[in-house]
């Protein structure tokens, strides 16, 4: 699969999922995350473009959330970090709606 360069890329990604399901779309836009801290500006604004949709689409949809899980458990550190923020936001977010 081609690199996460542009935030419409994300999008590509996004409909592949909802249309097939499959859960190595949502791997490669967590692997983006892994440029929240980059100098290049478009790596940066796609990484925060993944960063929003991983968190609002775990809020509201279960498999996101479960690869979301899995991903934190096994990745590098920056990304387990910007996982655990993500996942800390859906849990606040749940919260307040119970």
């Amino acid at each position: 699969m081609d690199p996460i360069i542009y935030p419409e890329h994300l999008d590509m990604l996004w409909t592949d999922f909802f249309a097939t399901g499959n859960e190595e779309s949502i791997r490669k836009i967590i692997s983006k995350l892994s440029d929240l801290n980059s100098t290049d500006p478009f790596a940066v604004a796609a990484a925060g473009s993944a960063q929003w949709s991983l968190t609002n689409l775990s809020f509201g949809h279960e498999k996101v959330l479960n690869v979301c899980i899995q991903e934190s458990e096994t990745s590098d550190s920056g990304t387990k970090a910007a996982l655990d923020q993500i996942l800390d936001s859906v849990n606040r977010r749940k919260a307040l709606k119970n």
